[in-house]
């Protein structure tokens, strides 16, 4: 996850699932019964099968002899970028909308009709910060419709994005007016593959969200998974994803590729987290130390406090999704612009590697969205308006 957690930097692979592509002769051997793989899933937007070998033995076989011609790829297994401390009830303030000013923007937006898939671990379904907030989405670890969060990660992530404001629940989303599409991608026990996080990503953009945020990853380039990131672009799809949280500037993907929005991580006083990754892969930053959300544990929905770069993508997901329901014909290009020119900048002046092109602000990036002169407060606060926005306790007033 992109949460903080004791990860690896070391690759890994699914040890008996490969991606291939669909006209590869060991995807039609095996479409036609003649290898000892089946297919387990198909991705026809970027041309690619899922195969899953009979033992393990054989997978590492076939793997050495189709590597060679670059025509087998592992299915890597993916890991969230957070860091979770125990999960709490909602008793205090969140301090990273005021960071980014997301109050004062919500003068402007809320939000409002900008789906946001949340590629993740699922959502707490009944959370009743969020069950308001979601749209259908899938499950693709069990491949059905339930795409319930019994890992914490994903609830957490959209909590950030886009939980219920003015309901006496918790905590209040950036976005709080978006609606949440929850793709399962990664199982109960909370990791991921990349053969599900690619069906996550066509997925959603198939069913016609603006924004995906990613919050899991892996230290190994993937072809497959780069197709998939370019479809989206190619549908002006925006993905923001998790810088990932080892300290170190090796890519993490998918946010490393160039179509992806790489966050990183800013502490409460704007520097930046000690932990995140960096390097010239990364776009921006966001909060991402001690952020309090929604959460799943024990069967149970709650509150939590967690850390990392899982929770600064979600940030900077629900900044953009103000943007577009103020202007839903923004291109692509266009939102990415106004996320980078409405970023504070942070660190070294100017571009750095730690927060790329500054620290993510939500009132000025929807004041670069709103025609000239539509702002109606004093140094972007709006007149005679009062802002609430500290969570209050679950079931409070």
């Amino acid at each position: 996850m992109a949460a903080e957690a004791e990860v690896s930097i070391a690759d890994s692979a699914a040890s008996n699932r490969f991606l291939v592509r669909a006209d590869d002769p060991l995807a039609i051997a095996a479409r036609d019964g003649q290898s000892g793989a089946r297919i387990v899933m198909s991705l026809p937007q970027v041309n690619a099968v899922v195969l899953e070998m009979e033992a393990e033995a054989e997978a590492g076989q076939s793997f050495a002899v189709a590597a060679a011609g670059n025509a087998l790829f592992p299915d890597v297994v993916t890991l969230p970028s957070a860091e979770m401390n125990d999960p709490i009830l909602a008793s205090g303030g969140q301090w990273a909308p005021q960071r980014i000013q997301a109050p004062e923007a919500w003068s402007q937006s809320d939000g409002r009709d900008v789906i946001v898939a949340i590629v993740d671990s699922g959502i707490d379904l009944n959370h009743p910060d969020l069950r308001d907030r979601l749209v259908p989405g899938h499950n693709f670890w069990e491949d059905n419709a339930e795409p319930a969060d019994r890992c914490g990660h994903g609830t957490h992530v959209a909590g950030i994005v886009a939980a219920s404001a003015y309901n006496g629940e918790g905590v209040t989303g950036i976005a709080h007016g978006a609606k949440l599409m929850p793709v399962k991608v990664m199982a109960d026990e909370c990791y991921g593959t990349y053969s599900r996080m690619i069906a996550g990503i066509l997925y959603a953009v198939d069913a016609g969200v603006r924004v995906i945020v990613i919050t899991s990853g892996a230290y190994i380039d993937s072809p497959l998974l780069h197709d998939a990131v370019i479809y989206a672009q190619q549908r002006g799809v925006l993905i923001v994803a998790a810088a990932g949280n080892d300290g170190t500037d090796r890519p993490f993907y998918p946010a490393a590729y160039d179509e992806v929005i790489a966050v990183a991580g800013a502490d409460q006083w704007d520097g930046s987290y000690y932990r995140t990754n960096h390097g010239p892969h990364i776009d921006i930053a966001a909060p991402a130390v001690e952020i309090i959300s929604s959460f799943w544990a024990d069967g149970q929905s709650t509150y939590a406090i967690m850390t990392g770069t899982s929770m600064a993508a979600p940030h900077v997901a629900g900044t953009a999704a103000l943007a577009l329901a103020l202007d839903p014909a923004l291109s692509l290009d266009d939102l990415v612009d106004v996320l980078f020119t409405g970023a504070e900048d942070r660190g070294d002046l100017g571009y750095d590697l730690y927060f790329g092109h500054g620290r993510t602000n939500a009132w000025l990036t929807v004041q670069g969205v709103l025609p000239e002169g539509a702002s109606n407060g004093v140094d972007g606060v709006p007149s005679g308006q009062e802002f609430v926005y500290l969570p209050a306790l679950m079931g409070g007033q």
